[in-house]
């Protein structure tokens, strides 16, 4: 079925027939409603009317979507802890950009910390890191001892015991996540490998 003037319809050819009164039996008269028309109409009024208002709160709320700005993702939320205190951080929009800043930043006692971290730097330098190890894994989930001298291999693996001992000890809640986080950064660090700590998933800030 065609138009009345036998063109095919298109959306924007039914939003002008829900927009305009004449279907719904209104008369007008320079763009002012006058009354009721001789005409039956073709969609009852109080149909017409419903339709105009939801149409315009869908607009309405389409424009406000439009109008906000777009949420950043934090790739790394909840799993970043603040090199100063060993509390996890969050992400957040700063003057200076987006951050990752630690949660005592709210606190008014002496435990408050406002210490942060550029997220596009932490983010790069973790997904170089955490794709520079995945290059590196055996079959087992160890390092490849071919990409390692036999003393590095063995201090690296010493590392990951270690960090894997603290995460089971966090996990059953006999270290404190600032006990936890202080321990990590004493932990030997031989190589940029462990810098993303795979064990326990998770990584010590330690830029301001």
């Amino acid at each position: 079925m065609r138009t009345a003037g036998g063109k095919a319809w298109s959306a924007g050819t039914v939003r002008g027939l829900l927009d305009s009164r004449h279907v719904a039996g209104i008369r007008m008269h320079q763009g002012e409603e006058v009354g009721p028309g001789t005409w039956p109409a073709i969609i009852d009024a109080g149909v017409w009317a419903e339709v105009r208002a939801r149409r315009e709160f869908r607009s309405a709320a389409h424009k406000k979507a439009l109008s906000k700005p777009r949420q950043r993702y934090y790739l790394l939320r909840g799993l970043v802890m603040c090199g100063r205190c060993g509390t996890l951080t969050s992400g957040t929009a700063k003057t200076a950009g987006p951050a990752y800043q630690c949660n005592r930043r709210g606190r008014n006692d002496e435990k408050k910390c406002s210490r942060a971290i550029v997220a596009p730097t932490l983010e790069d330098f973790v997904s170089d890191a955490a794709v520079k190890l995945l290059s590196e894994l055996r079959v087992d989930g160890r390092l490849a001892s071919g990409n390692l001298s036999e003393g590095v291999a063995e201090e690296v693996e010493d590392d990951q015991r270690q960090l894997a001992e603290l995460n089971d000890m966090w996990t059953a809640k006999e270290l404190s996540t600032a006990e936890y986080g202080r321990c990590a950064r004493r932990s030997p660090t031989v190589s940029p490998r462990l810098s993303a700590e795979s064990s326990s998933g998770r990584w010590c800030s330690s830029t301001a």
